[in-house]
C-alpha cells in the first residue's frame, strides 16, 4: 500500500439474499489521485474467495489537486461463498476486517 495505511477503510457487507455486496471504502483522502484497485480473487475448494486488493496513490511528480475524495470499490458474491478481504502492503498482505451488518429487528 505503498506507505498509505488502509487501517482507517472500511468494508461493509450487505446480504441480498442469493448475492452478497462488499463496499471497500478508505476514507477521506485530501488529494486527488488515489484509487482502490482489484489485485487478484482467488476461489479455493471450501468456497473461500481471497479478494486482493491495492490502494493506488497519487503520482508524487505529478501535480497534487487539493480536492478530497473518497477512493472505494463495490463487489458482489454469491451468497454461499465466504469472502476474505487482504490489503498488498509491499511483499506481504494484510487481512482487513469485514463489517457485518446489525441484525435486522
Amino acid at each position: 500500500i505503498n506507505g498509505v495505511s488502509m487501517l482507517h477503510s472500511e468494508i461493509l457487507k450487505k446480504d441480498f439474499g442469493c448475492q452478497v455486496a462488499y463496499l471497500v471504502a478508505l476514507g477521506k483522502k485530501p488529494v486527488k489521485g488515489y484509487e482502490v484497485k482489484f489485485k487478484s480473487a482467488n476461489l479455493d475448494e471450501k468456497n473461500i474467495m481471497i479478494i486482493e486488493l491495492e490502494l493506488v496513490e497519487p503520482d508524487p511528480a505529478g501535480p497534487a489537486v487539493k480536492e478530497a475524495n473518497y477512493p472505494y470499490e463495490v463487489f458482489t458474491v454469491p451468497d454461499q461463498i465466504t469472502v476474505i478481504v487482504k490489503a498488498v502492503k509491499q511483499d506481504s498482505l494484510e487481512e482487513l476486517p469485514i463489517q457485518e451488518p446489525p441484525p435486522d429487528n
